[in-house]
């Protein structure tokens, strides 16, 4: 499998999303908590990563990451694959795609 980075705030987890995150750590994702992270270090992330990618829609990574006042927050959740970056709703589209026992395993086992 190609490699996958997913950025989340461990301060908006709950505890399903907290059972998520252990699934996806065993599928191999590379989790990244971006809780303690300065604005600097978000930025950079932002502008390294999130931008050059873009969005599969071609949705602008900005109005999902960035708040009126030029913040980036990860709280939402950003999946970061080779080609794309993938936020909000579009990531459970891809975990639905890419492990398709996931949420079943997860929520009905």
């Amino acid at each position: 499998m190609r490699r996958l980075t997913y950025y989340y705030d461990s301060r908006a987890v709950d505890p399903d999303q907290r059972a998520l995150l252990d699934r996806l750590e065993a599928e191999d994702v590379d989790l990244v908590d971006t809780a303690d992270w300065s604005t600097a270090e978000l930025t950079d992330v932002y502008y390294a990563e999130i931008v050059p990618r873009g969005t599969p829609d071609g949705r602008r990574p900005r109005t999902a990451l960035r708040n009126g006042d030029g913040a980036v927050s990860f709280s939402a959740g950003v999946l970061v694959t080779p080609d794309s970056c993938l936020i909000g709703e579009d990531v459970d589209r891809a975990f639905d795609r890419l492990f398709p026992d996931l949420y079943v395993d997860l929520y009905e086992g």
